[in-house]
């Protein structure tokens, strides 16, 4: 494959907004029950032996599984399942501190939950309440909301360049491209 003069390889394909849509929905199905259940273990955990170390532990494993995932195989579940894959201008995997980068968003909304069932414990919050108090503490609504539009942002940006770049693409250095069909040049992307 050839270069251009910004050193991005010519035959990447970047994927276009609605599939990477599709990819967040196809990874929200795959990852709901796994995450779901441990983050309800360790929440209830915490609240149990009322010490944060048990989410932060949670924190930690969710935070590296994303990053091995996306230094390992190029992609998140959902991006691998429709034959995408993150990678730096070269066409190559991440490295693990770009991955990071590219999750930094994630990073700071699992550290504020931290905060906040740290609280919950220091208030001796119900084991049985803690799901409840997480929801309805007010920096953890703030942060949902921040989050919530961060993401939807994130999502659009994608519309409006070329490469098909996010903002967390631009943190972490990276694009999403398809690989179902690696002969095609980008500009002749007309998948979803």
């Amino acid at each position: 494959m050839s270069q251009t003069g910004d050193n991005v390889e010519v035959g990447l394909i970047y994927v276009r907004f609605w599939r990477r849509v599709l990819a967040k929905i196809v990874e929200t199905i795959v990852v709901i029950v796994p995450v779901s259940v441990t983050y309800t273990i360790a929440t209830h955990i915490s609240a149990w032996t009322k010490s944060v170390l048990p989410f932060v532990i949670y924190t930690v494993l969710a935070i590296l599984s994303v990053v091995y995932f996306t230094v390992r195989y190029g992609g998140t579940p959902g991006k691998l399942i429709l034959k995408m894959r993150i990678v730096d201008r070269n066409g190559n995997r991440l490295k693990i501190g770009n991955a990071l980068m590219r999750n930094l968003f994630y990073v700071i909304y699992l550290l504020q939950l931290i905060y906040i069932i740290s609280r919950g414990i220091s208030e001796q919050v119900d084991m049985k309440e803690i799901n409840h108090y997480i929801n309805v503490t007010s920096q953890s609504s703030i942060m949902y909301n921040i989050i919530l539009w961060i993401t939807i942002v994130d999502q659009l940006f994608v519309l409006f360049n070329k490469k098909r770049r996010s903002i967390q693409d631009l943190l972490g250095q990276s694009y999403v491209v398809d690989v179902r069909g690696q002969s095609k040049t980008a500009s002749k992307d007309t998948s979803l």
